[in-house]
């Protein structure tokens, strides 16, 4: 027997009722739901960062602004 998936897209503005329906679908998921959950971002907030790291890296670059070593980032994850 073949199975079909499906995926569903809920959007849910108010963080509680987020938190109920997450729990509620948690339930599931002994049946074999996946819950993935997807944030949606403001453009202009990731325009700035972008912004905002391409600066920094010109910074480094200049010798303005130290980086910290890759392993303290890696020992943050």
């Amino acid at each position: 027997m073949r199975c079909i998936l499906k995926t569903l897209t809920i959007e849910i503005p108010n963080d509680s009722i987020a938190e109920r329906v997450v729990w509620m679908l948690n339930h599931f998921t002994i049946d074999g739901l996946i819950i993935k959950e997807n944030s949606t971002y403001n453009i202009s907030d990731i325009e700035n960062s972008i912004s905002q790291s391409v600066t920094e890296l010109n910074l480094i670059n200049e010798g303005k602004l130290t980086a910290k070593p890759i392993e303290e980032l890696f020992n943050e994850l």
